[in-house]
């Protein structure tokens, strides 16, 4: 992988105007900095399957990158509930089983919802944009690769 800066096509080696410091080729040296490769990325290259869902509401990848948040209710019964629908969802989305909830899912953008009532939404815009651990992807790359998942993941748990 190789950056190039957007706002003057400087490759990250020498000196950079924007960012008047020196640079090394491994770090950006301005916010106008962005991967040559991201066209090329996938949401598979970002989310490892298969989904872990962790002790409260949150399923992570392989690599611990946060991949859902399910809503969690206001008491323990929803709680529950929202555990057992999760975990529904995480195996429909790793291809384990099918996606038996009774109802009709739909999604908004990044929400999920099952008969109109929100349910979850999928993370990871600060992984895909994040410049310290993050992959550093533009905003318009991140959201292709953000829909791609979607797309994926309604794909997968309306069987």
């Amino acid at each position: 992988m190789e950056w190039i800066c957007a706002n003057c096509a400087f490759k990250p080696v020498g000196y950079c105007k924007i960012a008047r410091r020196s640079v090394n080729g491994n770090t950006p040296a301005c916010s106008g900095f962005k991967r040559n490769d991201e066209d090329k990325i996938g949401f598979q290259d970002v989310w490892t399957l298969p989904l872990k869902m962790d002790d409260y509401s949150y399923a992570w990848d392989q690599n611990d990158v946060m991949a859902l948040t399910f809503e969690d209710g206001k008491n323990e019964e929803d709680f529950n509930n929202m555990r057992a629908l999760a975990k529904n969802v995480v195996a429909a989305i790793n291809g384990k089983e099918e996606s038996n909830t009774k109802g009709r899912w739909t999604h908004e953008e990044c929400d999920f919802y099952l008969d109109g009532e929100y349910k979850f939404c999928v993370r990871g815009w600060g992984h895909l944009t994040g410049t310290g651990g993050g992959m550093h992807i533009t905003p318009v790359g991140a959201a292709r690769i953000q829909d791609e998942f979607i797309d994926f993941i309604y794909e997968r748990i309306n069987g």
